[in-house]
């Protein structure tokens, strides 16, 4: 089977794990979940949570809803900043959870470039060094913030490397340098290596905010640590 271009791996242990330590009383599953899939979040909620009372959830998404799992919830449609929504998902840097999402894009091209050289439109990143650019298959049109540009860092080979560039429709190049990245390789734009709170810092935008936009036609992937 061939292993697609990009994917959400999400942390089913994670997700669990963060929801015991916080207990929460209702849980804040708009946005599909904030891009973790509505119906994943809660059905482990309700598995793992015997305290559990109520569900926020979007309108128009109620029709998307497994009914089962809103049997004996009260379900509201408004934020309530009495719930901790970040957390949940790992995704509040103030609080004692993990990341449980991960977004992983295949390297398509591995370039050489010399010293001076530009990347992507304009040319708006130079590299200091001579280096090696990792065209990696993910861009805005699958929900990568184009204010990440430039900004922010992915996680290759077990490194921080910059996004480096603008981000296009479709790809984004990565600076990986001597790094051993070969088309095929997966570089992490976010999950534990580099946090999304990291890209939430450097974009200006909220981290659930992030998270939703990646978009439905990258697939979803339950993982187990």
């Amino acid at each position: 089977m061939t292993a697609p271009p990009r994917v959400v791996r999400i942390d089913m242990t994670a997700l669990e794990q963060n929801l015991q330590r916080l207990a929460p009383e209702v849980i804040d599953v708009r946005a599909d979940a904030y891009g973790h899939g509505l119906n994943r979040v809660l059905a482990t909620a309700r598995e793992s949570l015997p305290g559990l009372r109520g569900a926020i959830v979007s309108e128009v998404e109620l029709a998307s809803i497994d009914r089962e799992l809103l049997h004996g919830l009260e379900v509201s449609h408004a934020a309530d900043p009495r719930v901790a929504s970040a957390a949940v998902y790992g995704l509040d840097p103030n609080a004692d959870t993990v990341p449980v999402m991960a977004v992983r894009a295949q390297v398509v091209l591995r370039k050489p470039l010399k010293a001076g050289e530009g990347v992507s439109y304009g040319g708006s990143y130079r590299c200091e060094t001579d280096t090696s650019m990792a065209l990696v298959a993910i861009g805005y049109s699958q929900g990568i913030a184009r204010r990440a540009s430039n900004r922010c860092y992915a996680a290759v080979a077990g490194s921080r490397c910059p996004v480096a560039g603008s981000i296009s429709m479709d790809l984004l190049s990565v600076d990986v340098g001597a790094l051993p990245v070969d088309p095929g390789d997966y570089v992490e734009l976010f999950g534990n290596q580099v946090r999304l709170t990291e890209w939430s810092a450097a974009t200006g935008i909220a981290p659930l905010a992030l998270s939703s936009r990646i978009q439905q036609s990258v697939p979803r992937i339950e993982v187990r640590a």
